[in-house]
């Protein structure tokens, strides 16, 4: 019988995580051939989170495991003139495409990197100032850009991620 071991001790610096995570992140995404996702720009440290607009829709996931933290979602529909049952579907697609979006990327880095995490299930909670203006004096901010194309509309995409509690984790 032959015993496997995997990382017994795991102490990845802030650096190396940003690596892990830009890996991770997927160029597009078709979601259920009804809109797709496609990579706009790729991840940045960021010490600067601007504030959600009016015109953006949140959706925000909490991160817990070897990292904890927070993740917001911003779809900006600045400019863009919908129905109700059309602002009613993308609203719903938006939430599911940044739900299998970020399951993907949390099963890549447990695949590939062995970092265990979860994420919580879609909130369209609104975004106070301070859940943003607390992430700029957090180690561990970063942003990433999508385009969602639905209904032959580009609509911008906003993912900030916070991953800040660093855990070493014995096996």
């Amino acid at each position: 019988m032959t015993i496997y071991t995997q990382n017994i001790s795991k102490n990845i610096t802030n650096g190396e995580l940003s690596d892990y995570i830009h890996s991770c992140f997927i160029p597009e995404l078709n979601i259920y051939n009804q809109a797709f996702l496609l990579l706009d720009y790729p991840l940045l440290k960021t010490s600067k989170v601007h504030q959600n607009t009016k015109f953006e829709i949140p959706i925000t996931f909490f991160i817990s495991g070897e990292y904890e933290g927070t993740c917001f979602c911003l779809l900006d529909t600045y400019n863009k003139d919908l129905s109700i049952q059309n602002q009613t579907l993308l609203n719903s697609l938006f939430a599911e495409s940044m739900n299998i979006l970020l399951g993907k990327m949390i099963t890549k880095l447990d695949n590939d990197f062995n970092i265990s995490t979860l994420i919580s299930a879609p909130s369209k909670r609104e975004i106070k100032i301070n859940d943003l203006e607390n992430l700029q004096h957090a180690g561990s901010t970063f942003s990433i850009g999508y385009k969602l194309m639905f209904m032959n509309e580009e609509f911008d995409c906003r993912i900030i991620l916070n991953m800040n509690s660093k855990k070493t984790f014995e096996v």
